[in-house]
């Protein structure tokens, strides 16, 4: 989402009336000519929805309405996707994925490597062997259900604040990082 200050007058309006309407842990945006809902739960996870809406001040009200609709919904127990559903119909279901999570992990893995070589950002040897260590952690915990867990589980292996911990989880850091953005 584009920052406050850049934002038309009509989004930061609309803003202004979600934030006193439903709280602050119910954000709006555009994705893709859409209406992107963003809803911040309590323990810091963050579920999303795009609303069949396009984002044009038109729309606004409508937006506004269809967003104080979920957030009832999801107050009343539902989680996001369910109070989607429940208004607007069930989506198209997501295709589910030929290889396991872990085996995709270790592929970004290696990808992230490959990358940073073909880059120049590091040398062949140096991903052999900086980078080894932390790759073999890696593979070890690559069933972690989310990033926070596997940062934690990799991090498990070493003392705390040992300077091998720190550089494998900066690795992994920068390997998420660098997956999320391609």
């Amino acid at each position: 989402m584009p920052s406050r200050k850049h934002a038309d007058d009509w989004v930061l309006a609309l803003r202004d009336q979600l934030r006193l309407s439903v709280g602050s842990a119910y954000r709006v945006g555009e994705r893709r000519g859409k209406t992107k809902l963003d809803v911040r739960f309590q323990n810091g996870t963050r579920q999303y929805a795009t609303l069949d809406i396009a984002w044009l001040p038109a729309n606004s009200r409508k937006i506004q309405e269809s967003v104080e609709k979920v957030a009832g919904l999801v107050t009343g127990g539902r989680n996001v996707k369910e109070a989607y559903e429940a208004l607007f119909g069930a989506s198209i279901p997501v295709p589910e994925a030929n290889e396991s999570a872990s085996a995709l992990l270790v592929q970004a893995w290696d990808l992230f490597g490959a990358y940073k070589i073909r880059k120049n950002k590091i040398k062949a040897s140096t991903w052999n062997k900086d980078y080894g260590t932390t790759g073999r952690r890696l593979k070890e915990v690559s069933d972690a259900k989310d990033a926070f867990d596997l940062l934690e589980r990799a991090g498990e292996k070493w003392e705390a604040g040992s300077r091998q911990r720190q550089i494998s989880l900066q690795h992994i850091s920068a390997m998420l990082k660098r997956e999320k953005r391609s």
